[in-house]
């Protein structure tokens, strides 16, 4: 790590403390603006919604899944707050440090208890026998049912899944 990569952290964690800017900066004898600075690029990270810093929710099939910082409430707190836990505050300290201080302690983030029903493979390839690793992944060969959570799918797969919604919505309208 380089040495200002190490005074971000020390500023990060600074902030994590103080919960206060100016406080943060004050004692760590550096500018306001590189705290702020690194909190906006972490935001700007979660505004885009780019991997992993996505919303994922294991019940909206792969076309639905939202697209950049696309809460819906009816989603729940933990989907929707999700993209800020993963975001690292400038210099947090501990395992579960975020852009919120830390993680809620007992909070399953990975997967849930219980079983889905079948879903369909292009719709919910995640209850397809998941490795539990691969980003974009598209289905294996047998339905496990596992309530994964912590899955990430690219923007261009999530476009791409749309694209083939439209389509597929398209040609069973002009079927009629």
């Amino acid at each position: 790590m380089t040495l200002p990569e190490l005074r971000l952290l020390e500023a990060a964690i600074a902030v994590a403390q103080d919960l206060n800017f100016s406080r943060a900066a004050e004692r760590l004898h550096i500018d306001q603006s590189t705290v702020a600075v690194h909190l906006q690029s972490e935001l700007k990270k979660i505004i885009e919604g780019k991997p992993p810093y996505d919303i994922f929710v294991r019940w909206k099939p792969l076309h639905e899944q939202p697209i950049g910082w696309e809460p819906d409430i009816n989603d729940g707190v933990r989907l929707n707050v999700r993209p800020f836990m993963t975001a690292k505050a400038l210099n947090g300290r501990g395992k579960g440090a975020s852009i919120l201080r830390v993680l809620p302690k007992g909070v399953k983030w990975d997967k849930d208890r219980g079983k889905e029903p079948h879903r369909e493979k292009a719709d919910f390839p995640w209850f397809w026998s998941w490795d539990g690793v691969t980003q974009d992944f598209t289905g294996g060969r047998e339905f496990d049912c596992n309530r994964w959570n912590d899955l990430h799918y690219s923007i261009q797969a999530k476009k791409e899944a749309r694209e083939r919604q439209s389509k597929t919505q398209s040609q069973k309208g002009t079927k009629k």
